[in-house]
């Protein structure tokens, strides 16, 4: 896996989202992970899963956050995909 696009958010600059592709070294091939995110400027990462389709299998080309840092739209191998982050978990 390999870190192929990277945002940050307008509104809160400490939170991140990357988006990762696969990669081939050798005969070895590290699968992309989908849409990982940052909450502490990328010292720690977790997935971001919820509510996208099948994110493990996505090659994410692209990510960027709408200006008011609410919605996240990312570029992926099957097409155009958004999420919506909520006040409340």
């Amino acid at each position: 896996m390999t870190i192929g696009s990277l945002a940050v958010d307008p509104g809160d600059s400490t939170h991140l989202v990357a988006g990762t592709r696969s990669v081939a070294y050798g005969s070895d091939i590290y699968p992309a992970e989908g849409v990982l995110e940052s909450h502490d400027s990328g010292v720690t990462w977790a997935p971001l899963n919820r509510g996208l389709d099948n994110p493990p299998a996505f090659e994410v080309a692209g990510l960027v956050f709408t200006p008011d840092g609410g919605t996240l739209r990312m570029a992926a191998i099957d097409g155009v995909h958004s999420y919506t982050f909520s006040a409340t978990p």
